[in-house]
Formats: structure tokens, C-alpha cells, sequence
């Protein structure tokens, strides 16, 4: 569960999943997500991720939604460098369309042991 705070008021979105493991790096997701928002909005995000040893990975989520909204995104990261692509309306209660791209760059930080 997580909160939404407004000034006066603040609402709930309730969320459960389970992510199926592959190989180190790579996994299945699937979530179920009720946002109460505009008399309550039902998405089922759905996700392949698919990694090497070295964690360099594509991953591909769908997310469809219990009216108007279709999200969908295609990720992957190889070394530092990541880039991505996502139609992203999964929490839209507007009558606009998100496109978000992603360019960057990653790295590990070091753990102190």
C-alpha cells in the first residue's frame, strides 16, 4: 500500500506482484495495482527482463489498464550506458498521452564490506 497525501485528505493505492527469477539477472514481473483516483483505476503491469552475467540487459513491460490507459516501454542498459522508450499512461487521468525517453548513464557503486 501506498499513500497519496493532499493537504486534507489522503488516499490509498494498493498494489500486489510476484517476480519470477531466470538466471541471475533476468526475471518475470507481474503487478496488480488499484489506484482509487478517478473512482479507482485497475493496471496490470507486465514485465520480461531479460540479462547477462554482466547485468546487461532489455526489458519490455506492458502495462494494460481497466479503461483508457495502455502503457508500454521498451529499456535496456548495456555497460554504463542506458536508454529507454515508454508510452507511459499507466496512472493517466488526464486526456494526455506520455512519452518519456531515457539516455543515461549507470554505474555500480562500490560496496564497503
Amino acid at each position: 500500500a501506498s499513500p497519496i497525501v493532499w493537504p486534507d485528505s489522503t488516499a490509498w493505492v494498493a498494489s500486489a506482484g510476484a517476480d519470477f527469477y531466470f538466471g541471475s539477472h533476468s526475471f518475470a514481473s507481474l503487478d496488480v495495482i488499484r489506484d482509487p483516483r478517478a473512482d479507482g483505476l485497475w493496471v496490470v503491469p507486465m514485465r520480461v527482463r531479460l540479462a547477462s552475467e554482466r547485468n546487461d540487459w532489455l526489458q519490455l513491460t506492458i502495462s494494460p489498464a481497466s479503461r483508457r490507459s495502455f502503457g508500454a516501454s521498451l529499456d535496456g542498459a548495456w555497460g554504463m550506458l542506458r536508454l529507454g522508450l515508454e508510452r507511459n499512461s499507466r496512472y493517466d487521468f488526464t486526456s494526455r498521452d506520455n512519452l518519456i525517453f531515457t539516455l543515461g548513464l549507470e554505474r555500480e557503486l562500490s560496496r564497503s564490506e
